[in-house]
């Protein structure tokens, strides 16, 4: 016997067709510009900014569902992985600079010289 698992349980939470968080925060925003300081100009601006806002939200979430999650996890990772598909070092980055972030157990003698402490 099997239980189904239903399409429904298995969706990613979204708002008016974008991510959650982020369509709920360009509400925010938006509301901030139409409540604080009522004038004309604000309140263009806010519906303005609410509007593109909603748009970019809604071809982020068409494009891929996950794309604020990898966005984020890139940005804590950003340091440690360039966003490059190779294995080479770059001539900017030396190797000293390719292991300063790792765990101070795991470094390296670089050819015979002692690290400064």
């Amino acid at each position: 016997m099997s239980i189904p698992i239903h399409r429904s349980c298995n969706r990613i939470p979204e708002f008016l067709g974008g991510d959650r968080e982020i369509v709920l925060s360009a509400m925010l925003i938006a509301a901030i510009f139409l409540f604080i300081v009522p004038s004309l100009e604000r309140i263009a601006f806010g519906i303005s900014l609410f509007a593109f806002s909603l748009f970019a939200a809604r071809l982020m979430r068409k494009s891929d569902p996950l794309m604020k999650n990898i966005y984020l996890k890139q940005r804590a990772y950003q340091s440690y992985y360039p966003a490059l598909a190779t294995p080479f070092v770059r001539e900017s980055q030396s190797l000293t600079d390719m292991f300063k972030n790792l765990p101070r157990a795991l470094k390296i003698k670089l050819s015979g010289k002692q690290r400064k402490k």
